[in-house]
């Protein structure tokens, strides 16, 4: 059975509280280390160190710190905005770039995402690169066009792309409650397969997928072939949910 990842982005559900809460139940079931599942936790900026904390001091080798986004800025006058190099400071070693919700409401380009992607990889950070178009009339062959070409504009742009992932996010999907086209979804998924493979990188990079992944949604996903993992939203903030997600 193949082994996936599972990316936690808590984006802004969670506080101090519900992050005690979370890992009061991580360290309380005594089988969930057995699955050796590797899952990488994105909490907010301000909690990064925090979580870090609880992942690095209980010997959970298979969980890992991840951020949810960074800058596009190595240094200098940007106010609000936090450098790959601070977040390497605090421990991560996966970092979310270029999540349709950046996309939709910060205007956020592809080419803006490729200097987020370089400053990580820079500084040893595997970047999560989320891709897929932004529109709500697309149709597969569309979407199938869009996600290649941007596979490749990243893989051509950045020096050291071993190593990284890319996550296929269906706008229809993102905050949703609609179950996934299996049929569609695994179209695009084989055309990502074929594109790395292109540059023989297909064994190097690994896919995701994220958009509305639950409980039911995952056993369906799970039998695609290529897919190496999921990104998880507001799902992924309760640790029974998660577990019922990962096993």
């Amino acid at each position: 059975m193949q082994k996936h990842l599972y990316v936690a982005n808590w984006k802004m559900y969670m506080s101090r509280s519900s992050i005690d809460l979370f890992f009061k139940h991580v360290f309380a079931d005594t089988t969930f280390a057995q699955y050796n599942t590797e899952l990488i936790l994105c909490p907010t900026f301000c909690f990064l160190e925090y979580v870090g904390q609880f992942c690095f001091k209980k010997d959970f080798p298979s969980i890992q710190l991840g951020a949810q986004d960074c800058s596009q800025f190595a240094t200098g006058a940007h106010t609000g905005q936090v450098p790959a190099t601070d977040i390497k400071a605090v421990g991560c070693t996966y970092a979310i770039i270029g999540h349709t919700e950046q996309r939709i409401h910060n205007q956020e380009t592809d080419q803006t995402v490729l200097l987020k992607a370089q400053n990580l990889v820079s500084v040893g950070i595997k970047p999560i690169i989320g891709v897929g178009i932004c529109q709500k009339n697309s149709n597969v062959a569309q979407a199938c066009k869009y996600v290649a070409n941007q596979l490749s504009f990243f893989i051509e742009n950045i020096e050291k792309h071993t190593g990284l992932l890319f996550a296929y996010e269906p706008f229809y999907a993102i905050g949703s409650d609609m179950l996934p086209d299996i049929a569609n979804e695994q179209k695009v998924i084989n055309v990502m397969y074929a594109t790395l493979s292109q540059y023989n990188q297909q064994s190097m990079c690994k896919i995701l997928y994220g958009g509305n992944v639950n409980q039911q949604s995952v056993q369906l996903l799970k039998k695609i072939p290529h897919l190496d993992g999921f990104l998880i939203g507001r799902g992924s903030t309760d640790f029974q949910n998660l577990k019922n997600i990962i096993c």
